[in-house]
């Protein structure tokens, strides 16, 4: 049955009851036809509901995002050559240590020494005196007390967790490698930009020796008064170059002959 003869309307009284009967079966007809079409379109969407439920056939790859920052935030290009280098950090064959971390949960630390040192350990309130660089798992250098050119004293209460466990374990004159992973580190805020959240860290630390707070005091006062007696001898010279030039020369003329 087409629809132009379900829908035909004419203006005669003898055909109007036979119009009716059509109009009502080809709106049946048409109810049945949408029914049809709705349970299709149903069981359609149940297909692929399943077909994405399904376990998939084969090996499924699952990329793994490793956080990266711009390379404009990396010191490499300030690095010195004879400092201790990143290389293939898959090679060290690293041991590793539980260390509670972030909420209390316990993470794994990885260390690899190079030198175990012969001196003493650190105490729970010492003063670290240590050469150090830190780098992202993409070998971008974030920090290093090599391009400074001087070790740096870091007081071990306020280290992150996996320093203090790593450098805690530590005799002066070792040298150690740590693999950080986020919640012994800077979890999942990171430092942005320069350390993304959810960073993985390797660190090559060398204990150079230990202060304790009073001597690390002393140290720092020692330092200051160092540095202001330089800057006032330098004032002091300064001005005094200053007040020379500013001192009008007379000159005297020769006697006429």
């Amino acid at each position: 049955m087409k629809l132009a003869h379900i829908f035909r309307l004419t203006s005669s009284t003898g055909q109007r009851t036979g119009d009716a009967r059509h109009h009502r079966a080809g709106a049946k007809w048409l109810r049945r036809a949408f029914t049809v079409i709705a349970i299709s379109a149903a069981l359609a969407v149940v297909a692929a509901c399943r077909g994405g439920g399904a376990a998939p056939k084969g090996t499924v790859t699952i990329p793994t995002i490793i956080p990266t920052v711009p390379a404009r935030h990396c010191q490499n290009s300030y690095y010195p050559e004879t400092a201790p280098q990143f290389g293939d950090n898959a090679s060290f064959a690293y041991k590793t240590m539980d260390v509670p971390g972030s909420a209390g949960r316990i993470a794994k630390l990885k260390y690899f020494d190079h030198a175990e040192g012969a001196g003493s350990t650190p105490a729970a309130d010492s003063v670290l005196l240590v050469n150090y660089t830190g780098w992202l798992t993409r070998a971008c250098i974030f920090d290093s007390s090599f391009i400074g050119g001087e070790p740096a004293e870091l007081s071990i209460t306020k280290l992150i967790p996996g320093w203090s466990a790593g450098l805690g374990t530590m005799k002066v004159g070792g040298k150690r490698r740590l693999e950080i992973p986020p919640d012994l580190a800077y979890g999942t805020i990171g430092i942005p930009p320069v350390i993304p959240g959810n960073s993985t860290l390797i660190f090559e630390v060398e204990l150079v020796g230990l202060l304790t707070p009073l001597d690390a005091t002393a140290t720092v006062s020692a330092l200051i008064t160092a540095t202001t007696q330089s800057l006032n001898a330098t004032a002091t010279a300064q001005a005094a170059t200053a007040t020379a030039r500013a001192t009008p020369v007379t000159v005297t003329p020769a006697p006429k002959k």
